[in-house]
């Protein structure tokens, strides 16, 4: 059973509200902001389990033009939509790819999709990763860094959705969160 329109626009407005707390706090609290901001990335993905892959790229986006209004540092709402872009790219591979191809393919799609953005930022960008006075070179450290991080985050992401699933959703097949 699928979440009638009126729950679902409840919901997306509780999730978005929860959403809204952990960007806010990784701006305001400096300690562990990309934590704070994997969190809310994060919570695009519950949006998308219980609404669908459309509404959860419509969340996406609201959620970062409430960030822009609401958050006092914009450069974290673009860590954010990075975040956020990865996660929705992931959920719509794994949706497409899941079960007709092999899981190396489908992390190699996935690692191809998360370069595709990444590495543009690298090099237009350096300022946003780079101290003034690094080297290039570092760039190729942070570049290694950033695939392992990734492998490890969504490693994260998909574990914390299956809590979701057991604790919250109680069960695959529920037919969505009770409000």
């Amino acid at each position: 059973m699928l979440l009638n329109k009126s729950r679902k626009i409840a919901l997306l407005g509780l999730l978005l509200a929860i959403n809204q707390i952990f960007i806010i706090l990784a701006a305001v609290l400096d300690i562990s902001s990309l934590s704070f901001l994997a969190v809310a990335a994060m919570v695009i993905g519950i949006a998308i389990l219980e609404t669908g892959l459309r509404d959860g790229i419509i969340f996406f986006v609201a959620s970062c033009l409430l960030g822009l209004i609401l958050c006092p540092q914009p450069l974290y709402i673009v860590s954010y939509a990075v975040m956020g872009v990865y996660v929705l790219l992931k959920e719509s591979l794994e949706r497409k790819l899941k079960g007709k191809k092999p899981t190396w393919q489908i992390w190699l799609w996935k690692l191809l999709s998360f370069n595709i953005y990444f590495i543009p930022l690298l090099l237009f960008f350096p300022q946003i990763l780079l101290e003034a006075g690094e080297g290039k070179r570092v760039l190729i450290v942070i570049w290694l860094m950033a695939q392992v991080a990734v492998i490890l985050c969504d490693m994260v992401y998909d574990r914390i959705l299956i809590l979701y699933r057991k604790r919250i959703r109680k069960g695959k097949n529920s037919g969505g969160a009770s409000l």
